[in-house]
């Protein structure tokens, strides 16, 4: 099981799974259960589940975290018991360490 950190850097009021990550705040989950809902006031929202089976065609690793906002969806392989880190930037975007840059936060449209 993977752990999360949510860094907010935006001026944004920030709550992910019930918790409020104010300014300049981080807040470490280390424990996920089947994931994480990151709610940006005026956003968006940011969904890291537990994927389906089919995430081994984007990704090579055992495990995998499936992350969404908006239209836009992609995939973070990992082993072991990694932490996460998802940054919510001043600009309106999120990235994850190691992977996704500048991604914009906005509601799914499915």
């Amino acid at each position: 099981m993977w752990k999360t950190e949510v860094q907010n850097y935006s001026n944004r009021n920030v709550v992910a799974n019930g918790r409020a990550i104010a300014k300049d705040q981080t807040y470490k989950f280390d424990y996920t259960g089947s994931g994480i809902g990151i709610q940006v006031a005026g956003l968006g929202l940011i969904n890291l589940v537990e994927p389906d089976s089919d995430f081994r065609k984007y990704v090579t690793t055992t495990w995998g975290v499936k992350i969404s906002s908006g239209n836009y969806v992609g995939y973070w392989g990992y082993e072991g018991e990694p932490v996460m880190t998802i940054k919510i930037n001043p600009d309106g975007t999120f990235s994850t360490a190691g992977g996704f840059e500048n991604i914009p936060i906005g509601f799914s449209r499915s």
